[in-house]
């Protein structure tokens, strides 16, 4: 929190460079993911070969941020971001048909699952509401509300699906800490 604070001060100090911002954006993420995992405990279900999908999407969808950010600062194109969408998504659902397929009727599996595929879904929508509005107010002389909105609105359901993989992820935790075979 410290760091992200004064990276935050620095940005202030140098008008905004984009490395900076862009750096600033993903440990926003991480300060987030930590708070995520603290707060979801660590409640693991023993579940061999069931762990690399879901660590895959948490960090399929934390490289996504990250190219997100780049996008929103124009340090690189939207191509990208697009690609990386269709990755992270088809992580995400290998991470959470996986468990659904097998692991439906078990609560604590399901739950993160359904989430994660559902906020996905959402993301994708957001994604295109947001292009679509900054592209209808791309000659405007200044951001304009709707395109703030789609934008946030897409920034914070990313965090989300973030998050939401994080606790899938650790729900199917091969070995509890503490434990070794």
């Amino acid at each position: 929190v410290l760091a992200q604070a004064v990276l935050g001060g620095v940005l202030v100090k140098l008008v905004d460079p984009k490395v900076l911002a862009i750096a600033h954006a993903s440990l926003a993420q991480i300060c987030f993911g930590l708070t995520v995992a603290i707060a979801a405990g660590y409640y693991p279900i023993n579940i061999p070969g069931k762990t690399l999908a879901p660590r895959l999407a948490v960090g399929a969808l934390f490289v996504q941020t990250v190219l997100g950010s780049a996008v929103r600062h124009n340090a690189i194109g939207l191509a990208s971001h697009v690609v990386g969408a269709v990755v992270a998504t088809g992580v995400v659902m290998w991470a959470s048909l996986g468990i659904l397929i097998q692991y439906m009727d078990h609560d604590k599996m399901r739950r993160p699952a359904v989430l994660l595929l559902g906020l996905t879904a959402t993301q994708i929508f957001s994604g295109f509401a947001a292009y679509t509005a900054r592209a209808m107010t791309a000659d405007d002389p200044q951001p304009m509300p709707l395109m703030i909105w789609a934008t946030v609105a897409h920034v914070v359901v990313g965090a989300l699906v973030l998050g939401a993989a994080i606790v899938l992820a650790r729900s199917v935790a091969a070995e509890p800490r503490g434990h070794s075979s």
